[in-house]
């Protein structure tokens, strides 16, 4: 028999069944199983709307038939001991009738009442509000008008109730308007956000207006609106009962994390199953909105939207940054700005800043949209390459300036009194940080005249003279800067920042002399290799030196690895680590404390050490040890225990939360034994001193906080 052919035999066959049967219980990933899902769509059509059927019925009657169940076993059992043939016996002893029947109630009763309780939890649960400002029926007669033809004409649901929003969001939400939660009647409202209306026109607008009612008018007719509707409705449901779990008690919380645990299994297992589906009816929404408002303004409100949401956001940002620098007080007409900006042209870089970041961006296969390009696809342009997309922008012209925005045409002058107040909203959230930022800047340009002036002139420390280099460079130029950065290096030539400066100035006039001052900026401090290669290899790539600056940029990648590889120990605690005594500063401490004494009846007992990284630097651990509670899911209120630390005020960012569980059940010796670690319950005996700061102790990992404007580096401030 040749080499290439085989006698068959019987034994392959069990093997064969063996091996798949073992495949079938791994677990996938949820791009494999959702690409699984499409196939199976694509080649049993039939079947697939009966499976997607089946899961539907299954997420809807199980928690029923979960409840009947121990139901029945709680009310069976009584029987099944007097009556069953192999439980009678023991039934006619007493002692070990009321063992058993002891142990058996134990288990059951517990979890039927908890199951029972998360069932009521979930049925009467308030959802969210949807937010914003609500419009009168008077306000808004053109929205009102359009609204009522396109529902008519869609058979669709009526849209009951127009809020104005101050998110760049439109979409269609049913909110419940009667204390029975799900199970009572909602209401249909149409969630606008006024930043997304300023950026549109009006023709723009009614497409995306469109593609929302779509929803509606395919929700009764169209077998993928159905499944879009459950699954947006379990997963609003799965929020509100986590945010809701979130601010229970100790002995209160498990029905709400029970629920939370069954709506997270229910979402996960239908994900995958409803994807072909629920992109589907994304598809028609968006051929319904195609056939409504026309082909090229349902693209060019894809597209301008997408880059406007890119660039204003970038430029309003830009804006407050500039405009806080030179004023304690936040502009009034800050935000009529942003909409002047949101209708005006979009220039070419931004547009090309919009691409770079889009062609980045991988498909979310939790997102019921299709990416952008299968969008655009399906409303019948041919969008192959970059070619084919640019010639898309100069047939829709989606950069363009805008005549009328869809704000204005649509809501009139009700947009305007929106738009005050959500400013002043804005403004009493953000004035804090606002004074922050000025005031720092009002030092830099103190510290920038003192210069100046001369006064301090003399200063011969390279600390002090790069703080007034810094002010100078933030508050003038970094040009301006660059004599302080030469006086900084003749005395320490080694200074990190100082040449990284001077190597960007220098390579901004085409001086190769640069990588010099790179190489000893990189020299002197690691953390400049990532952005000095990246300024060589630029630099390299405009003079023809290829291969040099292919070298830097494989420096770059090597050191980015390594950086990654420190992150990512120096985010996890295992129980190979080293852990030291604390020597927090005492404002630390107190923070550390307020958090763990606010949810103290979920915690046993917190620790508070240091980790050493393998880098030689330390970070500063708060350890807790959980109480727990039967028939709870251990990794959902690990979890919780985790959000209800972080979301404390006034929680310091730079220290690592842990949470002690099964699998690092090690930790708690470690951390016992680690002198002075014990934070909770025993905080009180420890003095300040003993915990406070010690000289030379460790720098942690800061993390800047969002009011700090002033830059350290050029580059940073480029």
């Amino acid at each position: 028999m040749s080499a290439g052919l085989k006698r068959p035999t019987m034994s392959p066959a069990p093997a064969q069944r063996r091996r798949r049967f073992t495949l079938s219980q791994e677990k996938q990933s949820l791009e494999e199983s959702c690409r699984r899902a499409y196939a199976f769509a694509a080649k049993y059509p039939r079947l697939y709307r009966l499976r997607v059927c089946l899961a539907m019925a299954n997420a809807c009657l199980r928690p029923i038939f979960s409840l009947a169940f121990l139901v029945g076993v709680t009310a069976g059992f009584p029987w099944a001991l007097r009556e069953g043939e192999v439980l009678r016996p023991i039934y006619a002893e007493p002692v070990l009738r009321w063992t058993l029947e002891g142990l058996v109630y134990a288990t059951v009763v517990p979890a039927l009442a908890v199951y029972a309780c998360a069932l009521a939890r979930g049925l009467s649960l308030r959802l969210p509000d949807a937010g914003g400002r609500r419009l009168e029926e008077s306000q808004a007669p053109r929205l009102r008008r359009m609204l009522a033809e396109m529902s008519q004409s869609l058979d669709a649901l009526a849209v009951e109730e127009v809020r104005i929003s101050p998110e760049r969001t439109l979409e269609i939400r049913h909110e419940p308007c009667s204390g029975l939660g799900i199970l009572g009647r909602s209401r249909t409202i149409l969630v606008v956000g006024l930043p997304l209306a300023e950026e549109l026109s009006p023709q723009q607008f009614r497409a995306m207006v469109a593609h929302e009612l779509g929803h509606l008018g395919t929700h009764k007719r169209r077998f993928g609106g159905r499944a879009l509707g459950m699954r947006a409705r379990l997963a609003v449901l799965r929020q509100a009962a986590e945010a809701n779990a979130l601010e229970r008690g100790f002995w209160s919380r498990l029905p709400d994390e029970s629920l939370v645990d069954t709506l997270h299994r229910t979402v996960r297992r239908l994900t995958p199953v409803m994807f072909p589906a629920v992109r589907q009816h994304e598809a028609e929404a968006d051929a319904i909105a195609a056939a409504i408002a026309g082909r090229e303004y349902a693209a060019s409100a894809l597209l301008r939207q997408r880059i406007a949401g890119h660039a204003v956001d970038h430029q309003f940002q830009e804006m407050c940054l500039r405009a806080a620098e030179v004023s304690a007080e936040v502009p009034a007409d800050l935000l009529e700005r942003r909409a002047v900006a949101a209708r005006g042209a979009f220039t070419e870089a931004q547009v090309s800043a919009w691409l770079s970041a889009e062609l980045e961006m991988k498909d979310n296969l939790t997102d019921s949209h299709p990416p952008l390009w299968d969008r655009l696809r399906l409303l019948g342009f041919r969008v192959e390459n970059i070619a084919d997309f640019r010639e898309l922008l100069e047939q829709v012209q989606p950069q363009r300036e805008l005549g009328e925005t869809a704000a204005r045409f649509f809501l009139g002058d009700v947009a305007g009194r929106v738009r005050d107040e959500f400013f002043r909203d804005w403004a009493a959230q953000q004035t804090g940080n606002w004074r922050k930022r000025f005031a720092v800047y009002e030092s830099l340009r103190i510290r920038a005249a003192e210069w100046e002036n001369g006064t301090a002139a003399m200063e011969a420390e390279p600390g002090a003279l790069w703080q007034a280099a810094v002010a100078v460079g933030n508050t003038k130029s970094w040009r301006a800067a660059l004599p302080l950065a030469e006086r900084i290096l003749a005395i320490a030539p080694e200074h990190a920042d100082a040449n990284l400066l001077k190597a960007q100035l220098l390579l901004e006039e085409g001086n190769p002399a640069g990588i010099e001052a790179l190489e000893r900026a990189m020299k002197s401090d690691a953390r400049m290799v990532t952005l000095a290669c990246t300024l060589a290899s630029r630099f390299l790539e405009r003079r023809g030196e290829q291969e040099t600056a292919a070298s830097y940029q494989n420096r770059c990648e090597e050191h980015h690895k390594r950086e990654q590889e420190s992150a990512r120990e120096r985010s996890q605690v295992r129980a190979k680590d080293m852990f030291l005594p604390p020597n927090c500063p005492p404002a630390t401490t107190r923070a550390l404390l307020g958090a763990v004494e606010l949810h103290a009846p979920h915690i046993r007992t917190a620790y508070l050490m240091r980790k050493q990284g393998q880098d030689g630097k330390a970070q500063h651990v708060l350890g807790l040890e959980r109480r727990s509670l039967p028939f709870e899911n251990t990794a959902l209120a690990n979890r919780l225990l985790l959000e209800r630390i972080m979301r404390s005020p006034n929680m310091p960012a730079d220290v690592l939360v842990c949470v002690v569980t099964r699998a690092n059940r090690a930790l708690v010796a470690k951390w016992k034994g680690t002198p002075q670690s014990v934070l909770y319950p025993h905080a009180s005996a420890v003095s300040a001193e003993a915990m406070g700061t010690q000289p030379g102790s460790a720098n942690l990992l800061r993390q800047p906080p969002a009011s700090l404007p002033a830059q350290s580096s050029p580059a940073a401030a480029k």
